[in-house]
């Protein structure tokens, strides 16, 4: 900050705690905008890497334990902690965090900070309508839910608990146009490991 000053030519500086202050009136909308403009001009470069004309979006979500504030406590909620026998020991805060990932050119292309009960894959569908049609999503078995993968209006790939893929594989093939499975052969030997295949 004090580097922007001297540029300006104004001779006062700008102390930690006075910066510290100014920012808290920032809204956090501003970083949100500023974020996407920025995703905005980095697409805009003739470098981006692609696989077969599409972007590679990864979706996942995590849990991030919270520092203990009332407004934390008002906005994120709090979850109760206890021991091995169901006595309450206290309540603390956490969020849930949910980020879409350009895996090929390494940069985060939306994010979501929720409430510690948000459900990974509401989070999601908040992201995917801002997406474009050349994106190919890619989803871990958490988000394996009939009514989501139903809806999905591009193209994806989701890792399924057999149960769940045998029981959606039906509707979901009267859903869609084309669906196709595939059944990962993971090697159980060093050996099988060179000839390891997918059908």
């Amino acid at each position: 900050m004090n580097e922007f000053v001297l540029e300006m030519d104004k001779n006062f500086s700008i102390t930690a705690s006075a910066f510290t202050k100014a920012r808290k009136k920032l809204k956090h909308t501003a970083y949100l905008e500023l974020n996407d403009d920025i995703i905005d001009i980095y697409y805009r470069n003739d470098d981006i890497k692609r696989l077969r004309g599409y972007r590679i979006l990864a979706f996942d979500g995590s849990k991030i334990t919270l520092p203990k504030n009332k407004n934390i406590k008002k906005e994120f909620g709090t979850k109760p902690i206890s021991n091995h026998i169901g006595k309450e020991l206290g309540k603390y805060s956490r969020a849930t965090f949910q980020a879409c990932y350009d895996v090929l050119n390494n940069i985060v292309v939306k994010s979501i900070l929720g409430r510690g009960s948000a459900y990974e894959v509401d989070q999601a569908k908040n992201i995917i309508f801002s997406l474009d049609s050349n994106d190919l999503l890619i989803f871990d078995r958490g988000y394996a839910a009939y009514p989501f993968m139903a809806k999905q209006q591009k193209y994806f790939i989701i890792r399924c608990p057999k149960i769940i893929l045998l029981l959606c594989s039906k509707c979901l093939i009267m859903k869609v146009q084309l669906v196709r499975q595939y059944s990962l052969m993971y090697p159980t030997n060093k050996k099988e490991s060179k000839n390891a295949w997918i059908s």
